[in-house]
């Protein structure tokens, strides 16, 4: 099988020996106390596997981490997946044939660090997952393999990253397959004209715009859902927001950003409708939005 030098999320790690793949080294990008960190690390000491911590794979390495890097008996590919460290040009020549990225949009839209945010809303009907060479320009080099996922309705973003993770892991062992039974992937040069970018949600643009129509305002809260969660402004409060759904017709004369109280349930008018916001918090607490209504 195919050699890798592996750097990203533990799971793919996991998988990787699993399916009988030879693994270099591995790289993590972090080192918590959760389960599958924990079986990577012991996996890798009892398989010999030599273990990095993710500044060895960036400008950041000591002399020491990247000389073993270097040291290593070459790898066929560098596969990096989930991993949020820029990697340097010493470190993309690692592999033999190069160093491939696994990234969960379908590129060239997307490109970026949370994909996922922006696959939601935008409304984009399709998201999916690409793998590409790896270049000095993130998400940038050509495609070797995409796969798309249509989005389903109330789609959030915490619910897009689990359903991308799995996509991704089975994408890259049946593309590993492939290699393995000696065809390896042909390059698609990616279209620039078509380009997007999904960079880190600033502040203003996780804050929800109340004077939209209420389907606008639920399809920003879910695309924030479940972290950072968006941003809004309710009866002079600044609350965090991590779920939402619309509601009914407000009375008349309710003006957007106005709660409003409906059979025991809250709602928020919007430019057109209502919302209903669940898990809405003030400072970290969670806050009751029935004792908003009737504030200005």
């Amino acid at each position: 099988m195919v050699s890798l030098l592996y750097a990203g999320v533990p799971r793919f790690a996991l998988a990787l020996l699993e399916a009988g793949h030879t693994l270099a080294a591995v790289v993590l990008p972090w080192l918590d106390e959760d389960e599958e960190t924990w079986m990577v690390v012991q996996a890798c000491v009892e398989q010999g596997i030599p273990l990095f911590p993710a500044a060895a794979l960036t400008n950041d390495a000591t002399p020491d981490e990247r000389a073993a890097l270097e040291a290593l008996p070459a790898p066929e590919l560098l596969l990096v997946m989930g991993f949020e460290r820029k990697i340097p040009a010493w470190a993309l020549g690692l592999g033999k044939r190069g160093a491939w990225n696994v990234h969960p949009s379908l590129l060239p839209r997307h490109r970026g660090y949370n994909p996922y945010y922006w696959t939601v809303r935008k409304a984009d009907a399709v998201g999916g997952v690409t793998i590409h060479a790896m270049t000095s320009e993130y998400d940038a080099g050509d495609i070797l393999a995409q796969q798309d996922v249509p989005l389903g309705p109330g789609e959030t973003s915490g619910r897009l990253w689990e359903r991308l993770l799995d996509l991704s892991g089975t994408l890259v062992l049946e593309v590993l397959q492939r290699v393995d039974d000696g065809t390896w992937p042909t390059p698609r040069a990616q279209d620039v004209r078509l380009a997007t970018h999904a960079p880190k949600p600033t502040e203003q643009e996780l804050s929800l715009d109340l004077h939209s129509p209420a389907e606008d305002v639920v399809r920003h809260v879910r695309a924030a859902t479940p972290e950072p969660g968006a941003r809004v402004t309710l009866a002079g409060i600044p609350c965090v927001v991590r779920g939402a759904a619309p509601g009914p017709t407000p009375p008349p004369g309710t003006t957007p950003g106005k709660v409003f109280v409906v059979d025991g349930l809250a709602y928020v008018a919007a430019g057109e409708g209502s919302v209903r916001l669940f898990n809405v918090e003030r400072e970290a607490t969670a806050l009751d939005l029935r004792a908003l209504a009737g504030e200005p």
